[in-house]
């Protein structure tokens, strides 16, 4: 994301969380990464890390969807596209 986002705007998307339909909208990048990285706790679902990268599920970088994404390390979301690579 190129500009700064304002604490305004975080506290905006961290009220949708809960909200019905929350998971599913296709948003902005930068929304659905924020919305993401808040919703998991700024943790990498499989280590356990602090982290602030996210992973697409499905592999499509254009579906940002939140039930499509999760947080990861580096070195873990390293690991998840060699194993994928190599199948």
């Amino acid at each position: 994301m190129s500009k700064e986002v304002s604490t305004r705007s975080l506290e905006t998307l961290r009220n949708e969380i809960g909200q019905p339909g929350w998971l599913t909208v296709n948003r902005p990048a930068w929304q659905a990464r924020q919305l993401c990285l808040m919703y998991d706790n700024y943790t990498c679902l499989l280590c356990g890390k602090e982290t602030n990268q996210i992973h697409h599920i499905n592999g499509n970088r254009k579906d940002n969807r939140v039930k499509n994404l999760m947080a990861i390390c580096r070195k873990c979301h390293i690991e998840i596209h060699k194993r994928s690579s190599s199948n």
